[in-house]
Formats: structure tokens, C-alpha cells, sequence
């Protein structure tokens, strides 16, 4: 197994978090809004949610990382960066390629089933309509 090298892995996981940190500063004026709607019994409290996000994030970088290292150019492998914004398209793919990116994976693909059912809860408990 090839070895890691911090310093190529960085920019990898650097990538999400500054994408987080944009985000972040885009959605914050709706913070106060998303806090007065009723949510289901199963909603995480709020502080749950960074250090969430944060592991996510790191996995979503490291993933990032071991396919570039690993991917056969030849093989058109890098297309699977390309394709990082389908979740569960790339647990699949990353795991033709390595097996621990594709693992590092899964948890962002459970958190993001887990967000779109609380979405959803969200919006039927709010539906005054």
C-alpha cells in the first residue's frame, strides 16, 4: 500500500473545509429562521452538527486524497473526483480504486440520508397550509 504524505494529502482536506467555511458564511443569515421551526423528537441538538460535519469533512478530503493517489490516469480513474458531488456514486466507484476512500465515504452518505429525513420532517411540521 503506498504510504500517505501529509503534505499532498492537505490540499485534499483543506478543499471541503473552505467550501464548508463559504457556505457557512451564505447560509448564516438563515440560521436564526431554521432555529424557530419545529423539528422532530430525532433532531440532533445543534452543537452535534459541527464536529459532524468537521469528521465529514476530513473524510471527504482524505477520500479525495487516496483516489488521486491511487487512480490509474490510464484508466480514466480521476473521473471519479469529477463525479464527487454524487455521495453514494462515489462510495461506489471509490471502491474499485481504494477501499478506505471509499469507506471514509459512507458516513457523509448516512449523515446526508439522515439530514434529508429531518428535512423532510421539517417541512411537514411546518406545513401550515
Amino acid at each position: 500500500m503506498p504510504e500517505v504524505s501529509l503534505l499532498h494529502a492537505s490540499p485534499f482536506i483543506a478543499l471541503p473545509f473552505a467550501g464548508a467555511f463559504i457556505g457557512q458564511k451564505i447560509v448564516s443569515k438563515n440560521m436564526y429562521w431554521y432555529d424557530t421551526l419545529r423539528k422532530p423528537s430525532f433532531s440532533p441538538p445543534k452543537w452535534v452538527f459541527g464536529p459532524v460535519w468537521s469528521a465529514l469533512y476530513g473524510c471527504m478530503g482524505a477520500a479525495s486524497y487516496l483516489v488521486w493517489r491511487d487512480a490509474s490516469h490510464e484508466k480514466g480513474a480521476m473521473i471519479n473526483l469529477g463525479i464527487f458531488g454524487g455521495v453514494v456514486t462515489c462510495v461506489h466507484l471509490f471502491r474499485s480504486i481504494n477501499i478506505n476512500a471509499s469507506n471514509l465515504m459512507i458516513p457523509y452518505a448516512l449523515w446526508a440520508a439522515f439530514a434529508s429525513v429531518i428535512s423532510v420532517r421539517v417541512a411537514m411540521l411546518n406545513d401550515d397550509d
